[in-house]
């Protein structure tokens, strides 16, 4: 028996591992294990107070994100909604896919939904508590009767 609805968010861990990435980088900028990185402080008291905004800014930033854990992802009988993009009945979706950049800088994983009547569209789904074959599972399950199809797992 399938749920009402599933919903899919950011991985945890990595949310963890971005913030205390960014905490690490505030410390070794202001504490710094060199002598020579601190004369910046007295030299260009300026730039060390927007550096200092905007490592803050960003470590406020990811923080928010880790607390709120927003829905990327919510899956239900009805259709698919993504973060930001909106909501998608299972009618108007033709098939889907998911494509791997296998050689960019951060190795991305996209869903691609194609349209019956408009152009693709991606959505990012690395850095998701489930992995492609995970989501590709769940659609499938949560699609019901609606004639969408999975096309392939792409490499480029």
């Amino acid at each position: 028996m399938l749920e009402d609805q599933f919903v899919i968010r950011q991985s945890k861990k990595k949310q963890i591992g971005i913030v205390l990435l960014t905490a690490g980088l505030i410390i070794y900028y202001f504490v710094g294990p060199y002598e020579k990185t601190r004369i910046i402080y007295k030299e260009s008291p300026t730039f060390t107070i927007i550096l200092g905004i905007v490592f803050f800014t960003l470590l406020g930033y990811f923080l928010n994100e880790l607390i709120t854990r927003k829905a990327e992802i919510i899956l239900n009988k009805e259709g698919i909604e993504l973060r930001d993009k909106g909501f998608f009945t299972w009618d108007m979706i033709e098939s889907f896919s998911t494509l791997y950049y296998r050689y960019s800088e951060n190795r991305n994983i996209d869903l691609v939904l194609h349209f019956k009547e408009y152009a693709d569209m991606k959505f990012d789904i690395t850095r998701l508590e489930q992995d492609k074959d995970q989501i590709t599972e769940l659609i499938m399950k949560y699609k019901g009767t609606a004639s969408l199809y999975f096309v392939s797992h792409e490499t480029k």
